[in-house]
């Protein structure tokens, strides 16, 4: 038999629902489907406030584990170790992504734009059936390359810096090649 349920009970589902975290799977799928629909100038954003993101993680540390580059770079086995790591990163992520929007600054704001793009790639790393997604998302931020500087001066409203400006040519090579 339905259960019916009260006006009450359907808001409240309604609004819980909505805040309930999303499956590792789903935030990949999401991202994929995101840079698939993506125009040229999008997808310069897209790397834009990604490379930012690195950047900022890079600089700030404010994330207590390592960046995982051994892996996006390739110079490291993806084991069940691996997985485990990548995994713990990703979550460390989101929590970082949810305090830097909460700062609320142009800056933080533009960082936090880019976490997807890194959680959606760690998370497609941690199962081998989704590297391919992981690498799908990665040629398609490439062909947003070229607008690359003007996108970062719309993502993060300043021109880059000299450091910044070293993460442009950043690509993890074990996705791109």
């Amino acid at each position: 038999m339905l259960e019916r349920k009260t006006p009450l009970g359907w808001l409240f589902d309604k609004v819980f629902a909505q805040t309930k975290p999303k499956a590792p799977a789903d935030l990949v799928q999401e991202h994929v489907a995101r840079v698939r629909h993506a125009s040229t100038t999008e997808l310069a954003a897209i790397l834009a406030a990604a490379l930012f993101a690195k950047k900022t993680l890079d600089t700030t540390r404010q994330v207590e584990l390592p960046f995982p580059d051994k892996y996006l770079q390739g110079e490291a086995l993806i084991d069940v170790a691996a997985r485990a790591e990548l995994t713990a990163y990703a979550v460390e992520l989101e929590k970082f992504q949810a305090a830097l929007m909460e700062r609320n600054s142009p800056q933080s704001l533009a960082a936090a734009r880019g976490m997807p793009t890194w959680i959606a790639t760690l998370y497609a790393l941690t199962d081998p059936g989704t590297v391919p997604l992981a690498r799908e998302i990665w040629a398609k931020l490439g062909e947003g390359r070229e607008g690359l500087d003007e996108a970062f001066k719309f993502v993060v409203h300043r021109l880059p810096s000299d450091v910044e400006l070293t993460y442009f040519s950043y690509a993890p090579t074990f996705l791109t090649n």
